[in-house]
């Protein structure tokens, strides 16, 4: 038989409620709450300290660039300027045109102002203007190359001009370095100005002549003249005179090495066998190659 325990009325006129059972009453001061009392208001305290260090320090920066720009930028000038390059021209007319004189202020020079300044000079290629704190400016410049010479008016005169690879008249005259450069022909630049450039249908020609300079000097050295043949507008033959066969060459639009190098050897053996002096002149266009003969 099971035992039942019996608990007498009499004990207490209250319920019994077991230990589990009863509520527990949190005080949300000491313990926390479920809703995460401490957690949020810690959460609170460090958000508070965060905005005051980030206003501490905009403020901070504030203050620092406006002391720089009232009392330190304008006793920062730059004190020295220094040129590099191929650029036959003074100091003094270079710092001209880039527009800066003593006393500029460092962080008032434009660099891209400067470039773009001294890339209006006709000579120059390439430039290239850093600035160095506290005071150092730094004007890296490069000279265009002569490539060949055209003639061009200039007033009532026809005056010899330099050319360069992309076509750009930069110079008068011939450049004491480059005697031995070719003589572009068949055309007449009217009221040339330095810095303008020769028709586009032509900037191919002197980009194979650039070509033979650099890779093939010996055949570049030995042209002495390339004659535009116009065919129509935008279209032209090209007649070469050597420097040592006094017979002029028509080829096609284009110089190529191989070609040239061929019609040399053949203007070679023509001279050696006596032949040169009959012919007035001889044309490569085709696959055969024509002589014209000397009238009389």
């Amino acid at each position: 038989m099971a035992d039942r325990v019996m608990y007498q009325q009499s004990v207490s006129s209250r319920r019994f409620e077991p230990e589990y059972r009863k509520p527990v009453r949190l005080d949300s001061g000491t313990q926390g709450d479920w809703r995460g009392g401490t957690g949020h208001q810690q959460s609170g305290g460090f958000l508070k300290r965060l905005l005051f260090v980030m206003l501490f320090v905009g403020s901070a920066l504030i203050v620092a660039e406006l002391l720089f720009q009232t009392q330190v930028a304008p006793r920062v000038a730059i004190t020295e300027v220094i040129i590099e390059g191929d650029v036959r021209m003074s100091s003094d007319d270079l710092l001209e045109y880039a527009g800066l004189a003593s006393g500029d202020l460092y962080f008032s020079v434009d660099t891209a102002r400067i470039e773009q300044a001294l890339r209006a000079i006709p000579r120059v290629e390439t430039v290239e203007v850093t600035k160095s704190f506290p005071g150092t400016l730094r004007i890296a410049l490069s000279s265009r190359t002569p490539l060949a010479i055209t003639m061009g008016g200039l007033g009532r005169q026809a005056v010899p001009v330099v050319v360069d690879s992309h076509g750009v008249a930069f110079a008068w005259g011939v450049p004491e370095d480059y005697r031995s450069l070719p003589v572009l022909g068949g055309f007449e630049i009217d009221n040339v100005e330095l810095g303008s450039r020769l028709p586009s249908a032509m900037r191919g020609v002197l980009q194979d002549l650039e070509q033979l300079r650099l890779r093939h000097p010996v055949l570049f050295d030995v042209i002495s003249e390339v004659e535009f043949k116009p065919i129509h507008e935008h279209r032209f033959d090209l007649q070469l005179y050597f420097t040592h066969v006094p017979v002029p060459v028509l080829i096609g639009e284009d110089l190529q090495p191989d070609k040239i190098s061929g019609i040399i050897r053949i203007l070679d053996v023509l001279a050696a066998q006596g032949m040169i002096r009959d012919i007035r002149e001889i044309d490569f266009r085709g696959d055969d190659v024509i002589y014209t003969k000397r009238e009389g």
